[in-house]
């Protein structure tokens, strides 16, 4: 993918996409270099919206923050961990029409809609 410093997207204003960031031990950063790649629409190769293009330096902060929470995530029984990925799944659920919205539409996902 093409790098994207600067560029702005070129969906439809009223589609929100993001953040614009990676999820890196809870909060959303930016990658540290502050590289961007482009996420193109599939259908017509337009730039959606520029994202993170994590380096070397990313990689570790992530698996540093892995590492760090393994211990108590390992303690976590498997029906806790059932219960909280069901929990997500619930919030998903409930917020589906808002990712819907967010979402941008290719005329071939249109188009299966419409069948």
């Amino acid at each position: 993918m093409p790098e994207t410093q600067g560029l702005q997207s070129t969906a439809d204003s009223s589609v929100r996409i993001g953040p614009h960031q990676q999820l890196i031990n809870g909060p959303w950063v930016d990658s540290r270099d502050a590289r961007t790649i482009a996420v193109e629409c599939p259908a017509n190769r337009t730039v959606i919206a520029p994202t993170p293009r994590g380096g070397a330096a990313d990689v570790d902060d992530a698996v540093q923050a892995a590492h760090a929470a393994f211990p108590a995530w390992s303690r976590v029984t498997p029906s806790e961990r059932g219960r909280l990925l069901l929990k997500i799944a619930d919030s998903t659920e409930a917020r589906v029409e808002e990712l819907e919205a967010q979402t941008p539409v290719t005329r071939e996902a249109e188009h299966a809609r419409s069948r």
